[in-house]
This record gives structure tokens, C-alpha cells and sequence, in this order.
């Protein structure tokens, strides 16, 4: 360790969770790079050598890797979507009042752009592009399936205006509400639909809307959310970009080290980790065989993230840094105290 608060040990993560590939991997990469290029990288082509560093399109193709390759495409370039957005709009400094304004009505010609096709209402380049990933979605969807989709929009978008909000005000919130916020802020919202539109089959209604359904779907991405935290924490203190990081809220709760609170969260996603495995080993059996592959892969989505990861040169990892566990650090299957995610301890959930 150095005195430079820009680094932390990275510990291993739990994930006993055997990685799949998509043999398409490099074909759908450069097929997503190809997108962006036709629309100049939304309008921003600075962003270019940022989306080669991101590789967006590899995510896709990791989180998805049964999904045939015409299908994961535009689940490809929505991920380099949703990275160009957060670099453009959601990161960049200044954070400001005026900012944040200018985001939130961004947002709506987004959100209408989608559920009103043919509206227009901004010229900036996300708009169209999202436009066009919408249109491509319904084009091998069902309509439930793609009014699903569309439905994901603005709880993304209204959690990245409230993100850029507590920024601008600099205001670190705790842990509680930066769980909930991170849930709710997540591509969850939007990478939900675009899974189950990827797989092919509409998942049946009463599984969809079911709890234990929500539950495995929210510990997925938290988990992959909680990692992602501790492995962009250099990233964003380098660039001074955020301080929405877990790290960052538990050290100021709790009043310790940058390093203590690595460890914490690790704690955390770990116990989360245990209960994701424990409520998908209970839950597989029991839904239908479209149900069944969707879960097992959202649940895919933590291991494959790790691996996007380690390879994308954004985050600044060293060689060997990004390392898999199979023994967790806490392994209690008693919630934690924190009201945003006890519900996923419920005894009745299944």
C-alpha cells in the first residue's frame, strides 16, 4: 500500500460460479464498435478512445454467452450505449446545478423517444441511437416482451439525474439509501428485459412479477455492482469522477480507512453472494424452463462482469489483480441491517 488514497488491495471475489463464453465474442465487439462509429459515437467522438477502452460490447457478449449472436447484438450496443451516456453525461464534470438540469430534460426527450416513437424532442446523438436500439428490441420481441423493455427506461434515467444531483451538491448519503440507490439506478431496469428479449421465449407473467424473481435479479446486479465499486475505485479517484462508490460511503459512516471499507463491502457482497446461491439452488427447480435459463444466467452476469473487467482496460487493473474465490468472507445467512435489502432474507421467499 501506498499513501496515494487512489489505491487499495483488491481482494479476491467470491464467485463459485463456473464462466461461460460466447464463441461470438470478437464479432459482436466489433460489430458494436462499427454502431457507434456510423453515429459518431453519439455525437461525442472524443468518446472514442474511451469506448475502446470500455469495450461495451464484450459485455454483452459475456453476459449473454447462449444467446444467439443476431440477438445479443443490440444487447451488445446498449451496453456501449449505457457506458457512452455515463461518460458523457452522468461522470463529466463540472457537477453543477445547471448540469443537472440539462440531464433531467435529456431524460425526458429520452424516455418519450422510446415510448412515442417518432418523438423528438433533443438533437443530441443518444437520443436517435436509443431510438434505433428500441426499434431493433421490438423488431425481435414479443410486445410484452418490448413494452417491458421500454418500462425499464425511467427508473435508469431518473436514478442517473438523482446520481448527478447529490454530486453536484456534494452529498455522500449512507449506506442504506446508497443500496437502494444503486439497485434502482443500475441497467437492471433496462438489462432485465433486454435478457429475457436475447433468450428468445416471453418468460410468463406470474414468474415475472414474482418476488423471488426481483430478488435474484436485484442480488445479481448488486453483487456485480458492489465489485464494480471496488474495482473502478482507482479509476475514479484518479479522475476525480464520483464519490457514488461503496467505498466511499462506508469510510465516512463508519469513520474508517479506505482499506477497512474495501474490506466491509467485501463482506457484504459475499453474504449477499451466499443468499443469491442459496435462493437460486431452491428456486431452479421450481419455474419453467424459459424462467430457469433466465435466472441462471442473470445470476452468470456476476462472474462474467468480473471478467469483463479484468480485461477492459478502463478500470486500470494490473495483471493478476482481479482474482476468483471459492470461500466467501462472511457466509451468514442472517440480513444485514440495512432496510433496502433485508427483504431478500425473507423465509417466505421462494
Amino acid at each position: 500500500m501506498t499513501t496515494d488514497d487512489s489505491e487499495i488491495e483488491v481482494p479476491p471475489f467470491f464467485c463459485p460460479i463456473e464462466l461461460r463464453t460466447h464463441p461470438d465474442i470478437d464479432l459482436i465487439s466489433e460489430k458494436s464498435f462499427a454502431w457507434m462509429e456510423s453515429r459518431d459515437y453519439f455525437g461525442h467522438p472524443e468518446q472514442r478512445k474511451v469506448q475502446a477502452m470500455a469495450q461495451g460490447g464484450r459485455a454483452g457478449a459475456w453476459m449473454t454467452p447462449s444467446g444467439a449472436t443476431e440477438r445479443i447484438q443490440p444487447f451488445a450496443d446498449l451496453n456501449c450505449w449505457l457506458l457512452g451516456f455515463d461518460n458523457a453525461h452522468v461522470d463529466r464534470q463540472p457537477k453543477t446545478p445547471v448540469r443537472v438540469a440539462d440531464v433531467a430534460h435529456l431524460t425526458l426527450a429520452l424516455n418519450r423517444a422510446v415510448y412515442a416513437p417518432g418523438t423528438n424532442l433533443s438533437d443530441d446523438g443518444f437520443v436517435t441511437a436509443l431510438a434505433d436500439l428500441s426499434e431493433r428490441f421490438r423488431a425481435i420481441s414479443t410486445p410484452v416482451q418490448h413494452r417491458r423493455w421500454v418500462e425499464g427506461c425511467p427508473a435508469y434515467f431518473a436514478m442517473s439525474v438523482l446520481q448527478l444531483a447529490n454530486e453536484a451538491e456534494q452529498h455522500i448519503q449512507g449506506l442504506d439509501t446508497y443500496l437502494a440507490y444503486r439497485i434502482s439506478g443500475s441497467a437492471l431496469s433496462l438489462a432485465a428485459p433486454s435478457l429475457e428479449i436475447v433468450n428468445g421465449p416471453e418468460i410468463p407473467a406470474n414468474e415475472w412479477a414474482s418476488p423471488v424473481f426481483s430478488a435474484i435479479g436485484e442480488m445479481s446486479y448488486l453483487v456485480a455492482l458492489l465489485d464494480n465499486d471496488i474495482i473502478s475505485y482507482r479509476k475514479e479517484k484518479i479522475g476525480d469522477e464520483t464519490t457514488s462508490n461503496v467505498i466511499n460511503v462506508i469510510a465516512l459512516e463508519r469513520g474508517i480507512p479506505v482499506q477497512a471499507a474495501v474490506e466491509a463491502a467485501r463482506s457484504l457482497r459475499d453474504r449477499i453472494m451466499c443468499r443469491l446461491l442459496a435462493l437460486l439452488e431452491r428456486t431452479l427447480p421450481k419455474v419453467s424452463e424459459v424462467t430457469r435459463v433466465y435466472l441462471a444466467d442473470m445470476a452468470h452476469t456476476v462472474r462474467s462482469i468480473l471478467e469483463y473487467q479484468r480485461e477492459a482496460g478502463r478500470y486500470l487493473m494490473r495483471e493478476g489483480e482481479i482474482r476468483i474465490t471459492e470461500t466467501p468472507t462472511d457466509s451468514s445467512t442472517e440480513p444485514p441491517p440495512l432496510s433496502s435489502i433485508t427483504w431478500w432474507w425473507d423465509p417466505a421467499l421462494q
